[in-house]
């Protein structure tokens, strides 16, 4: 049944607002108190009425047709959200002054943050629908997410490039005029790292000690070097002669028990 409500609501709106003059609904303030208070507690539908006693009394302020928008943003109701958006934004006679912070009207922010979400949902559904990019590129802005909120605002000047709507935010957004621009911001190519430095450029990461007077190889037991056997360096198995090519090892002679002659050096 709330549904049918809301739109009983709205129409009763429209149609006294074109029909009976702004005195017949005189107000003193307390519909707009009221509807804050309803608004403030999740009782959206309540706060809808409020607002709509409120902006029928006072047609000239563009404040009441906004709350009004809003109460019908967290109702579900996008498309008379929007005409109530548009109703409010139209009346703003100075750009400059515009502000306006829907967070705060709710109960708490994950309470706003359901309510975009369920819009979110809709316009995922419907991209090109006109009322659900109004009321979320609006609340985009109203709740400080002005990139999305130009982004929004780009597809409904594509989709029309006479709307005026979208226009008035682009120019609050620094857009320019107005003119429907890409939907994404071009990004900053990056950069191509940079290439590796040659080997014979790189140093030593710690400086090479210079040879000192004395120093020599290692040997067994000095510094460094293996430890000596317990029985000395005499006890160490001595390494086997290479063999030569004959297969004789060096000294030996092809006729048993006989040495190899000494090469003869010259004098």
């Amino acid at each position: 049944m709330r549904p049918a409500l809301v739109v009983l609501l709205v129409a009763a709106f429209l149609a006294a607002a074109s029909l009976a003059p702004a005195a017949a609904f005189a107000d003193n303030g307390d519909s707009v108190i009221r509807g804050d208070q309803y608004f403030k507690r999740g009782h959206y539908l309540r706060a809808s009425e409020e607002y709509r006693v409120a902006a029928l009394a006072d047609q000239v302020s563009p404040w009441k047709k906004l709350a009004f928008g809003h109460a019908l943003f967290a109702v579900g109701n996008y498309s008379y959200a929007e005409y109530a958006l548009r109703r409010g934004v139209s009346s703003v006679r100075d750009k400059s002054q515009f502000r306006v912070d829907v967070v705060g009207l709710f109960p708490s922010r994950r309470a706003f943050s359901e309510k975009m979400r369920d819009l979110k949902r809709y316009v995922t559904y419907a991209p090109r629908d006109p009322s659900g990019l109004t009321v979320l590129g609006y609340m985009y802005y109203a709740s400080g997410a002005e990139r999305e909120s130009a982004e929004i605002f780009r597809i409904l000047k594509r989709l029309n490039p006479e709307d005026d709507f979208a226009g008035f935010f682009l120019e609050l957004l620094n857009e320019g005029d107005g003119e429907a621009g890409p939907l994404v911001r071009p990004e900053r190519p990056p950069e191509a790292p940079p290439a590796p430095e040659p080997l014979d450029d790189i140093q030593p990461s710690a400086p090479i000690p210079e040879a000192r007077e004395g120093d020599g190889p290692e040997v067994a037991g000095g510094p460094g070097g293996p430890a000596l056997p317990p029985g000395g360096a005499n006890e160490t198995e001595a390494a086997p002669k290479p063999e030569s090519p004959t297969g004789l090892r060096s000294g030996e002679s092809t006729v048993k028990g006989k040495q190899a002659p000494k090469p003869a050096v010259a004098r």
